[in-house]
């Protein structure tokens, strides 16, 4: 697979993140995948231009924003600009993007909509803020960033199971716990004979770290009289005012700076004891490689650490921020050598058999796997106009359609009278629907003169010929084949339909291409897509048939975006909107009581929502355009004007993020929508019981 990593700070550097990156991009190139990272480090592949336009994009920002919001916050929002140009600047295609931090998938998801990405959450942005940021109404503009971080991937990986408070609640089918892994190897455990019990810690010396608590509980030692001496690997903005507490109290201490990696793979199998006395952590890589290094570990009762150190087992848990139980907890080391000696022994049997790098990257593969199979890519085909990107499987149509009955429709049906409204007879003509079976739209057709014809990758559209002859029908081609793998130079047609098809697709954008490509002149594309962009259809369809839901791309339900796509492709619109009265159907039946009694009131309302005055966008169930192309030129051709190919991309860009938006915000509900559906079950349960 080809992997794009996407990483906010500058690599290599200092931290978790980065040793996060390396660790995985060295173990996926050596299973033979290839791997880039963009980095702010790629600032300076930008051109001038790029550069004009964050200059340009900086001051605007301050003109608007400066002494309303944060500086910090018009600095993060200027970086994240950088980073679109960067990606921008991006001319590779991938497979899967990978996501090191949560304020940039939507940057991300713009530049690249139809490509899969997985977003690794390494903390709460929000709660990360406030251990700096003393004002908490400041704090609260990057709460944004943590919904982006749960709400934009197509899965989200979490380094362990422990999820912060201030994290917007995550869809538990988008989930996967990945715990970081290292190559156990790179950590030689040597026979340990120190006189004295020699203690590490290594780390960013900042606040949150918890550094101070370590001294503190070092001061409180010292009554004692114990024998011991501490080794401080990192550097950062405490360390002056630590080494000040050191020689304040004469505590024997010793700091290193920073060492590269390679100076800490050699050094730390020399301790006995590893101090992590974090006050903020979720699951640090430090506490992984002294485990590998044999040594006992003492760390603050901090989130993911919760789950790399059983108590009394490979080591010993204290309570955040109370330095006299970790100054016992030294006591205990320091007093009981052969216990720390079995803890961190077992300590190197834990990492290697729970936190190794080859269980690590087998993880990810099957990240990947899954959100390549969401978007089903396969080859290009050989116009290269686009791939095959479905949302849904093809054994799903294939199951839906085991037993279901071609019929046509009555002469009152919505798509009827739509298609009657605006196609004329077609005596003589071809007509074409992609996605044709169960082929009831095909008989409107077919009624109207039209010699019919169909592709579907399902094996029963091979019995559709035979139906639709007896009907009186003219028949020409259907084909069990991939819509892609068609020659679209010699493949025209008088009409060209398809019904409910391209919002199945990431990449919808080149499959309504494909479609028109296979209009004749003075031809008819007509396209029909069920409508769940406007907020109350959105809603109901996430929040009582998620998993539908998940199988469509709402980016593509805009026929507003259509018409103006094909209207720089010379067609001529004769409609575009939306059209039927309110209709609202299941996929799965859900096993909650409370969504089945939703979903039934809403069944029951259909003539209330038939009444009510809401944009057509808000109610009407379809989506649907019919467009009428002028000329003989071929879509190809006309792509070939870079200016009207630019202009495509800028539209549907725009679209999609606008979508996204909605998206966004209707998933911050659909949280608390399932859990208030729990908590109602449930209620009914007790009441049963």
């Amino acid at each position: 697979m080809k992997i794009l990593i996407v990483a906010y700070d500058a690599h290599p550097c200092e931290g978790g993140v980065d040793t996060y990156i390396q660790t995985l991009k060295s173990g996926l190139e050596k299973k033979g995948h290839l791997v880039d990272l963009v980095s702010y480090t790629d600032v300076k592949k930008l051109n001038q231009e790029d550069i004009k336009r964050i200059v340009e994009y900086q001051n605007a920002l301050n003109s608007e924003f400066k002494g309303k919001v944060p500086e910090h916050v018009i600095r993060t929002e200027v970086k994240r600009f950088i980073h679109k140009q960067i990606l921008n600047s991006v001319n590779s295609t991938y497979d899967v993007i990978h996501s090191q931090i949560g304020l940039l998938n939507s940057v991300i998801k713009e530049v690249f909509p139809n490509i899969p990405l997985v977003g690794t959450i390494h903390g709460c942005i929000y709660s990360e803020t406030l251990m700096w940021e003393k004002n908490r109404k400041n704090a609260e503009f990057y709460k944004e960033y943590d919904d982006e971080a749960v709400n934009i991937p197509d899965k989200i990986i979490t380094v362990s199971s422990y999820l912060d408070k201030n994290l917007p609640l995550i869809v538990p089918e988008k989930r996967l716990v990945i715990h970081n892994g290292i190559n156990v190897s790179d950590f030689q455990v040597k026979q340990k004979n120190n006189q004295i019990i020699k203690i590490a810690t290594t780390g960013n010396l900042y606040h949150l770290k918890g550094y101070d608590i370590l001294l503190q509980a070092l001061i409180a030692l010292k009554k004692e009289n114990l024998l011991y001496e501490l080794t401080m690997f990192g550097d950062g903005s405490e360390r002056d005012k630590l080494e000040q507490i050191v020689k304040m109290h004469q505590l024997p201490v010793k700091f290193k700076g920073h060492v590269p990696r390679e100076v800490l793979q050699e050094e730390l199998p020399k301790f006995d004891v590893f101090v992590q006395p974090s006050r903020l952590e979720n699951f640090p890589f430090s506490v992984i490689e002294a485990m590998a290094s044999g040594c006992a570990i003492i760390c603050s009762k901090v989130n993911g650490m919760n789950e790399q150190v059983q108590h009394l087992k490979n080591g010993i848990l204290f309570e955040p921020e109370n330095s006299d139980q970790l100054s016992e907890c030294l006591q205990y080391m320091i007093r009981n050598r052969e216990e720390t000696k079995r803890m961190g022994i077992q300590g190197r049997k834990d990492a290697e058999e729970k936190f190794s790098i080859d269980i690590m990257v087998e993880k990810h593969e099957e990240v990947y796997r899954q959100v390549a199979a969401i978007y089903s890519t396969t080859n290009n085909t050989s116009d290269g106009l686009c791939e095959n990107k479905g949302l849904v499987n093809q054994n799903h149509w294939d199951t839906l359609y085991e037993n279901l009955d071609i019929y046509k429709p009555a002469e009152n049906d919505p798509f009827r009278v739509w298609i009657n409204e605006h196609i004329p007879m077609g005596k003589g003509k071809s007509c074409i629907e992609i996605g044709c079976f169960p082929g009831r739209f095909l008989t409107i057709f077919g009624d109207a003169g039209y010699t019919l014809n169909g592709i579907d990758l399902t094996p029963k559209v091979e019995s559709m010929p035979f139906y639709l002859s007896s009907l009186g029908y003219s028949i020409g081609q259907f084909k069990k084949q991939d819509f892609f793998s068609l020659d679209y130079s010699t493949t025209k047609h008088d009409i060209v339909c398809s019904f409910g098809f391209i919002e199945h697709f990431s990449n919808w954008l080149d499959v309504l291409l494909k479609h028109s490509e296979m209009v004749k002149e003075n031809g008819y594309l007509v396209i029909e897509v069920p409508n769940f962009s406007g907020f109350p259809l959105r809603a109901m369809r996430m929040f009582l048939d998620f998993k539908n839901y998940e199988g469509h791309n709402t980016a593509s339900m805009y026929p507003e975006v259509w018409e103006k796509i094909l209207s720089l492709l010379d067609f001529e619109i004769c409609f575009s909107g939306y059209f039927g009265e309110f209709d609202f159907w299941i996929d799965e039946i859900p096993d909650s009581l409370t969504k089945q009694k939703l979903i039934s009131l809403i069944m029951e309302s259909k003539p209330f929502f038939d009444s009510i005055d809401l944009p057509d966008c808000h109610i009407k169930p379809y989506c649907g355009l019919i467009a009428k192309k002028k000329t003989s030129k071929s879509v190809s051709a006309i792509l070939t004007n870079k200016s009207i190919q630019e202009t495509i991309n800028n539209i549907v860009k725009k679209a999609t993020r606008e979508d996204q938006i909605k998206d966004l915000n209707i998933r911050k509900i659909y949280s608390f929508f399932e859990l208030w559906c729990k908590y109602m079950d449930d209620k009914k349960v007790g009441r049963n019981l």
